[in-house]
Formats: structure tokens, sequence, C-alpha cells
């Protein structure tokens, strides 16, 4: 472990050394080789294609404010392995940065701006289920940034995240985001943005590859106070078996809700929200609802009109008829029956939290369940339950219903394998 971290210690160092400032030309300095580390202001160019083997390390990441990126038309390549972590550019608490003009393929998430803390650490607050003031998120760090005319391809996970206050995501094309077929149960996301005051327009986003429990988004925006999200183009290849797809995905705050308007969105099961100012948008082939609806009336969307969806005859793979809207608590049981894990566990306890305070008990079991199989935030939830709203006898009670569905896993799993040793026996 440690001859590695010194071989990636040397890369980084190799590929400093091979900027240099240019006097008289339109950038400052040229990035020549990656792994790199940007550490100082000014604007840094790319004047070749380039490409990274490491699958564990960031390929470009920005550690300086004032800083432009243009990639001026060339490829970040990446591993474009189903196991990469590596993501293809990364600044945390950055401020004033614009990145345009570059092709990014083959990374765990393409662009990556955020605080410190890991993207899946702020996804869902304190009190999620049970506070009338869900999404009511802090002021990020980073700031002032801007992202335009930028190719994302075959990311697994995210296209772009950003976590910031005052962004523009703008121009850009992100294509084939989500799992393959080494790394299918995904919850891919083509924008995932955490802010306020923003702007996403004019993006063309393709994905919806996802297979078993996984699920698909175009546009995702938490927060949401005097942002807009208009004319972006959401094509979803198919409808997976057991997941969901989500045109646009927006929670706010009680402040305010995000503008959402002049959007075309192709194959989702829901096109739009939970929550927002909605007009003017256009879906194609959806497969449950135009709009997401909420049992928590705290905050709502608000149809203002000339929002048309529209069935054509399939034009997409998959797309033979209506799917199944994945969204009840007996669905949701039934999907992790079928596919046990962290994902499926976790989408039960997303819809029995639906119920808010009358729920509790069955939401945190669910929790309990997927943190077994690791799933990040509920493991955040189980190490800390008091501080999230459960008391202690909800999750006494919630043990018992955990346990429950724990014994009934096991045993249909045993009834399948006795049911193959009985198949393999009659076939010889």
């Amino acid at each position: 472990m440690k001859s590695k971290h010194i071989i990636i210690s040397c890369a980084v160092l190799i590929g400093s050394l091979f900027s240099y400032k240019i006097y008289g030309g339109k950038c400052d300095y040229i990035i020549s080789s990656i792994p790199f580390v940007i550490k100082h202001s000014g604007k840094w160019c790319l004047n070749q294609n380039m490409y990274t083997p490491i699958s564990d390390y960031d390929a470009i990441i920005i550690q300086a404010n004032n800083v432009i990126l243009d990639g001026n038309g060339y490829l970040l390549k990446g591993p474009g392995t189903s196991t990469t972590l590596s993501r293809g550019i990364v600044a945390y608490n950055r401020q004033n940065i614009i990145v345009k003009n570059i092709i990014i393929d083959g990374f765990y998430i393409g662009i990556l701006f955020a605080d410190n803390s890991l993207p899946s650490d702020t996804l869902i607050p304190i009190n999620y289920f049970i506070s009338n003031s869900i999404y009511n998120f802090s002021q990020s760090k980073p700031k002032n940034i801007i992202i335009q005319n930028v190719a994302i391809e075959s990311s697994i996970m995210q296209g772009i995240y950003i976590k910031a206050y005052n962004f523009i995501i703008k121009n850009s094309r992100i294509i084939g985001v989500g799992p393959n077929s080494n790394s299918p149960h995904s919850f891919a996301t083509g924008i995932y943005s955490e802010g306020n005051l923003c702007s996403i327009e004019s993006n063309t986003i393709s994905l919806g590859y996802a297979t078993g429990n996984g699920e698909n988004v175009g546009i995702a925006l938490y927060g949401g106070i005097d942002c807009r999200i208009k004319n972006n183009h959401i094509i979803f290849a198919r409808w997976p078996m057991w997941g969901r797809n989500f045109g646009i995905w927006s929670k706010s705050s009680r402040s305010g809700h995000p503008v959402i308007e002049n959007n075309f969105i192709r194959g989702a099961h829901y096109a739009l929200g939970p929550f927002g100012l909605f007009s003017g948008n256009i879906a194609v082939n959806l497969s449950c609802a135009f709009f997401v609806q909420r049992k928590n009336k705290a905050n709502q969307f608000f149809d203002l009109g000339k929002n048309v969806a529209v069935m054509q005859s399939s034009v997409n793979e998959g797309m033979g008829g209506n799917s199944i809207c994945p969204d009840n608590r007996v669905y949701a049981a039934y999907r992790f029956i079928v596919n046990p894990g962290a994902f499926s566990a976790y989408s039960a306890a997303m819809a029995w939290g639906e119920g808010g305070e009358e729920t509790l008990i069955e939401t945190y079991a669910w929790f309990l369940v997927a943190s077994y199989y690791k799933h990040e935030l509920a493991l955040n939830i189980v190490n800390n339950p008091f501080a999230n709203g459960y008391s202690e006898n909800v999750v006494s009670k919630a043990k018992i219903i955990a346990d429950k569905i724990f014994i009934g896993n096991i045993l249909l799993k045993t009834l399948k394998m006795i049911n193959c040793i009985f198949q393999s026996i009659s076939d010889v």
C-alpha cells in the first residue's frame, strides 16, 4: 500500500513539473500530463488528448481560486472500468472557477465541485422524515462556478456533481452515464446539484441503462432558491425492470422553489417533481405520471400551465408498453425480495418514510436492513438514530421487524438453493 501511494505521489509531482507558463498567449499555463494539481490562479489549458489508467486517483484537481480550465476541445480520458473511483475534474471549497470546452470520458464522476464532506454525506439532512422544514440546506462553501460547453461520457455515478452557491451549467452534453454490465445497480444522475442561485440550461442528457434496483435521474436539484432549470433535453434509453427513471427531480427548502420550464423529457417513469414551479415542459412516453406526488405536503409542485405529456409508439429500447409504477410499499418490499441489497432496502425505507411519524418504526427497520448492506446514508442514520429523530422505543421495535426481514430473506435464499440442487439432480 505504501509503495502504491509513493507511485501516485510521483505521478502527481511529474504532472506538476510538466506545466509551464505561456507568455503572451491566450493561456497562462498548459497542462501536459495527468494526474495534475492546479495550485495557482490563472487560465489553464489542454493542448492534447490525455489518458490516465489510474483508477483511484483524480485526473485534474483544482486547489486554487480564480481559475479558468479550458480544454480547447481535447479529451480527458479515464480508466473506463466498472470499478474505477477516479473523477475527471475535482475542486473542493473553490470559488470563481470556469470549466469549459473539454471532453471527459470514463470516470466515476466527470466533474465534481463540493465541500470537503463526501458527496454522500449531504444528500439527506437530519430529521428528513419527521420535520416540516425538510431540505433547508446550509450555505455551500464553493461559489461562482461555471461549467459550459463540456461533453461527459460513460461516467458511472454522475456526469456532474456540484454543491455550490451561484453556479451555471449550460450548453453541455452528458451521455451514457450509469452502470454497465459489470456494475448494474447504480443510482445514476446526469447532473446532481445542491445549492441556491443557479441556472441549469440548454444541456442534453442521455442515460437510462440501470438494471436490477438501479435508478436514473436526468437532473437532480436540492435547495433551489433562485434557481432555474430550462431548455434541457433528457432522454432515457429504457425503463429498468425494478428501478425508476426521473426526468428532473427537485427538492426545495420552504423559502422558495426553483423555476423549471421548457424542458423536453422522453422515457421517464416520472417527468418532474416533487417540488418546483413548472411550465411549458414536454414529456414523451411516460410510464407513470407527469408529476411525482409526495404525501408530505409541507412542500409541493406548482403547475403553472402548458406542461404536456404525449404517448408515442415505442422508440426507445425496452419500451414496448407501460411499466409498473414502483412507488408503493408492497412493491418496494417485493423489489428487495427479488433483488436484495443496499439500494433496494434503502428504497423501501424511502417508501415507508413518506408516512411521516406514523411509519417511523417501519422506516427505521428498513434503514437497519440497508445499513447491513453498507448503504452509506443508512449507516449515518443507524449510527446516530436519536439525532435523526428515532426514539429508543422506535429503535427497539424496528430491530424486531428488521430481524424478521433478514430471516425471511435467508429462508428465501435457502429455498432457492434447494430448488437449484433438485434442478441439477433432475438434469443429471
